[in-house]
Formats: C-alpha cells, structure tokens, sequence
C-alpha cells in the first residue's frame, strides 16, 4: 500500500509539472517572428515548424525529434510555402511518451517573419 501511495504521488507531481505554464514560454501567436536569413529556406522553414508545434504541446520541454535531415520532410510548396511532414515524441499529460505525427505548412511574409497556414497533429 505504501509503494502505491508513494507511486501515485510521483505521477501526481509529474503531471503538476507539466501542466503548470513555464515562466519564460508564453502561447506564441500565429505570426511570429523568427530571425533566419533574408530569404526563405527549408530549413527556416522547418525550424519555425518545430516552434509552432512545441508551442501546442502539453510537456514541450520533452520533446524530441527524429534525427532526419530538414530537406527530407520540407517541401517547398512555391510562393513562399512549405510543408513539413514528420513525427515527433513528447510526453502527454499523464507523463506517457507519445509519438505524434503532423504535417505542418507555414508561409514566409517577409523579412524574418513566419506564419503558420496549416497544422495537422
């Protein structure tokens, strides 16, 4: 009973953890600003993808990504757009590790400005 007890409250702390907003992370807003070069890339394109979805995920602290390379999963779509295709793990509320597969389109508008057109998860 003892060990249940002690149980239950690791897993309670763990979900208090990763329920409780982050100080330094507020909700990013659908254009945000991300530096990259002048000019839109795949890899610009993908590293701001990595942004928008971290920033809907209950624990985006634990999220890690597949060791693939950018180029593979970005496709640029003309006109400034790409979409991204891939997987990431990250722990959900309960502390399980959960692989999540989305498809992310997002839109360059200018200058170091990003802008999330689409987002499948």
């Amino acid at each position: 009973m003892k060990k249940l007890l002690v149980l239950f409250f690791i897993i309670a702390i763990l979900i208090c953890l990763c329920q409780r907003p982050s100080k330094n992370r507020s909700p990013k807003p659908l254009n945000i600003t991300y530096k990259t070069k002048s000019e839109h890339d795949k890899l610009g394109a993908f590293t701001i993808a990595q942004d928008f979805i971290e920033s809907r995920l209950k624990c985006p602290r634990t999220a890690k990504w597949p060791w693939i390379s950018y180029s593979k999963v970005t496709v640029h779509l003309g006109n400034g757009r790409y979409q991204i295709s891939s997987y990431l793990d990250a722990q959900n509320g309960f502390g399980a590790l959960v692989r999540t597969h989305f498809i992310c389109t997002v839109e360059h508008i200018g200058g170091d400005r990003w802008r999330l057109v689409n987002l499948t998860m």
